[in-house]
């Protein structure tokens, strides 16, 4: 086995077939070659082997358990994979112009913030996104993406513009990070594979304009204190059954229109009347509303 003075690389399709990279042998065609498996030493000295479609998250020492970057370990062979990664977009400004790849699980550069409008719209052949140090995806920039089946949202992202997963189709969960500010309008529309939409502790995002609706299997939601939820948010999501609204949320009349299975349940206490912030508008006439809610 070729070893150099941080890593070895190996083919996992032909498992005795070592390619060397050290000094300037180092190649992006080497570098980047399919089904690759390396090895890199950990800042205690262990090594820790990793897959080329790990290179741009965080890695994690099976022996110290500390987590690093690749640039951290290995800032060459971090260059030769993000220089290869780059033929894949059209950069400008920090932004994700334009993707050309291949598809299948796609890895956002961790030092891309950005995801401009239509980046990936329309594109069938992507079917994992990990957006690591994004802050704001723009406008149908996933949009009819019909084969993305995950998206991984890091905590630093603040905003999803109009449109952004309009249409995918096969996405299955939505976990969205406490530092998101805005789902805009239509972002999940039609998204009819989402089975859960998950909003982080803390979270006090404002939920655009139709922006799950038609999202059809999600089952239960639940809203945290201080979020904002537009009209139609979460209209014709048929099989919801249950929302949770812990704390004071502002609702938009239509919010949850055509939800016929719905139970509300309300964390706070309601008195004589409602609270003045309450919106029953929000729900269709036939929901039920269970307040002091104490979840188990």
């Amino acid at each position: 086995m070729n070893k150099s003075a941080g890593y070895t690389l190996f083919s996992l399709a032909s498992p005795k077939k070592t390619i060397p990279l050290t000094g300037k042998t180092h190649t992006a065609d080497e570098a980047g070659a399919e089904n690759m498996e390396f090895q890199v030493k950990c800042k205690c000295g262990s090594p820790i082997s990793i897959r080329e479609e790990d290179v741009f998250s965080e890695i994690r020492c099976p022996f110290c358990g500390k987590s690093y970057l690749l640039s951290e370990l290995d800032e060459e062979l971090y260059q030769l994979y993000y220089s290869r990664r780059k033929a894949e977009f059209e950069i400008s400004n920090q932004s994700i112009k334009k993707y050309s790849g291949a598809g299948g699980k796609v890895v956002i550069p961790n030092d891309v913030f950005f995801v401009s409008d239509r980046a990936f719209a329309r594109n069938g052949s992507v079917e994992n996104v990990v957006c690591q140090s994004l802050k704001n995806i723009g406008n149908e920039a996933f949009a009819n993406c019909t084969g993305l089946k995950e998206i991984v949202f890091a905590d630093g992202l603040e905003s999803i513009g109009a449109s952004a997963f309009g249409g995918c189709r096969s996405i299955g969960k939505v976990n969205l990070p406490a530092s998101v500010t805005l789902v805009d309008e239509e972002a999940f529309v039609n998204c009819k594979g989402i089975t859960e939409v998950t909003f982080a502790r803390g979270s006090k995002a404002t939920i655009g304009k139709s922006a799950f609706e038609g999202c059809e299997k999600i089952a239960e939601i639940k809203l945290r204190d201080g979020m904002r939820v537009g009209e139609r948010a979460f209209a014709d999501c048929e099989n919801l059954d249950k929302v949770v609204i812990d704390g004071v949320v502002s609702l938009k009349d239509g919010a949850f229109a055509d939800c016929g299975r719905l139970t509300v349940y309300v964390t706070c206490k309601k008195g004589l009347v409602a609270p003045k912030w309450f919106n029953a508008k929000a729900f269709g006439k036939h929901t039920k509303i269970v307040w002091n809610y104490k979840e188990a």
